[in-house]
């Protein structure tokens, strides 16, 4: 089968141009005045009900946005231009919910360099924010300026940097395909390095800087893709699609109705 290999995506770095102090990707350049509410998770990933927040350990903290998913950390320019990232991780949301139901048997073909920078947006949105904490104390902190431009300006960066698979945690695991993030904080200060999200079968583990992942179960360093068996027999697949090729095999899940389909 002929299948067109999604395209990666990348912001320009225009550092003689106008910044504007209260947009994220002002170390950019590119800024226009205007400010626009971001959405702190993808519009459609953003769960319908209040929005439940919890630490690394499963304790649930205080949401300081309950009801409302969007700050404005962004100018008008840039949150049009990462909506090529927010869709890589709308689209692998999406897929999944679709193959939950257990009807579709299909490939879903999504550009993983796209996803890693779906997940730096993600926390940076998070993070400016101001809706990160650790055991119950709120983060200050947000991810490293250099590092940030970095990922959101080179095609692809080099390991360890990037995205791997873990496992999602208990609270997640139920009907309905709820989702969350999780920051990874240094070990020495709150400054971001990376976050964990989570939704139905899937934990998308990212790291924006090095960092000692002993303590963390981990695995599948930039996978080929995730592929879905019912009954022995595979349904679907979804493939990541990586600058320079995968570092490690597809990950196989079994289709199980009550735990990842839709709730009644």
């Amino acid at each position: 089968m002929n299948v067109q290999r999604p395209r990666g995506h990348l912001l320009k770095y225009a550092p003689n141009t106008f910044r504007n102090p209260k947009c994220y990707l002002n170390p950019l350049g590119g800024c226009c005045e205007k400010m626009t509410n971001e959405h702190l998770m993808s519009r459609n990933i953003t769960n319908k009900d209040p929005h439940k927040r919890y630490d690394p350990t499963g304790v649930e903290i205080h949401n300081p946005f309950p009801l409302a998913f969007t700050s404005k950390v962004l100018c008008k320019n840039h949150n049009s231009l990462l909506s090529e990232f927010d869709d890589a991780g709308t689209n692998l949301y999406k897929s999944i919910a679709l193959i939950n139901t257990g009807e579709i048997q299909a490939r879903f073909d999504i550009n993983g360099n796209d996803l890693e920078r779906f997940m730096m947006q993600r926390l940076c949105a998070h993070s400016y924010a101001g809706v990160l904490s650790r055991n119950g104390r709120k983060v200050t902190r947000v991810p490293d300026i250099a590092i940030m431009r970095r990922f959101f300006t080179t095609a692809s960066m080099p390991a360890p940097l990037g995205l791997y698979l873990t496992y999602p945690p208990k609270h997640v695991q139920r009907p309905g395909m709820p989702s969350e993030l999780a920051p990874l904080l240094h070990s020495q200060h709150d400054r971001p390095i990376g976050c964990r999200i989570s939704f139905g079968p899937v934990a998308l583990l990212f790291a924006c800087e090095a960092v000692d992942l002993s303590t963390i179960i981990y695995g599948n360093y930039r996978t080929e893709g995730l592929r879905f068996h019912r009954g022995g027999k595979r349904i679907a697949e979804i493939r990541f699609h990586w600058e320079n090729g995968a570092q490690s095999p597809p990950l196989d899940f079994d289709y199980d109705p009550i735990l990842y389909g839709e709730a009644s």
